[in-house]
């Protein structure tokens, strides 16, 4: 079977889409986070290194990715709670996007960068919120929430943060000559 350029330019073009997103990164709430109450000392929010070795693992709630400390019902578990994540990025980030949750009130921190306030009681999303690419950095990064639940039955916070990397110049550099090569060849046996 032969394959005409227009074949071989929408194979190329699914190689470089599956390149690029495959190195994409999620960092979302879960029961493997740290949480804590009553109030840290400073540094919890800023410090990758910071102990937290006594700290529990967030309650995961039985729906979505809310999170808190010991159970998700406001009579059982304390008002005010804070929470630390760290992960590793491997490579440059060109780009983040984050889906955000409070309920009711709290902050979220990327490497000590406060990337929402939220003063204003009840139940509130912050959908497809910008990160600056530039509070990330290569290695080990911190993401810490500070939540305040002041309206009863349920407590919860919710993250859910979407990395895209700088494409690598090799990638890019190969799928171009690829493209060369597959455009050269089909122009010259059609």
């Amino acid at each position: 079977m032969r394959l005409n350029s227009s074949t071989y330019f929408i194979l190329l073009l699914a190689v470089c889409c599956a390149s690029i997103a495959g190195g994409d990164v999620v960092v979302k709430t879960d029961a493997t986070w740290k949480a804590t109450s009553p109030a840290p000392p400073a540094g919890w929010n800023t410090s990758v290194s910071f102990d937290d070795s006594a700290w529990q693992n967030a309650f995961k709630s039985p729906t979505g990715d809310h999170i808190w400390l010991t159970s998700n019902q406001s009579g059982q578990a304390p008002n005010q709670v804070w929470f630390r994540h760290v992960f590793v990025l491997d490579q440059t980030v060109a780009s983040a996007v984050g889906d955000f949750y409070f309920d009711d009130n709290g902050e979220n921190y990327l490497n000590g960068h406060l990337i929402i306030n939220d003063p204003g009681g009840g139940a509130t999303n912050f959908p497809n919120t910008t990160i600056d690419p530039t509070f990330f950095t290569l290695g080990e990064n911190l993401f810490a929430i500070h939540g305040i639940d002041t309206i009863a039955p349920f407590n919860n916070v919710s993250a859910n943060i979407r990395i895209t990397y700088v494409p690598e110049p090799g990638t890019i550099a190969l799928l171009l000559f690829g493209a060369i090569v597959l455009c050269r060849r089909s122009f010259h046996t059609e």
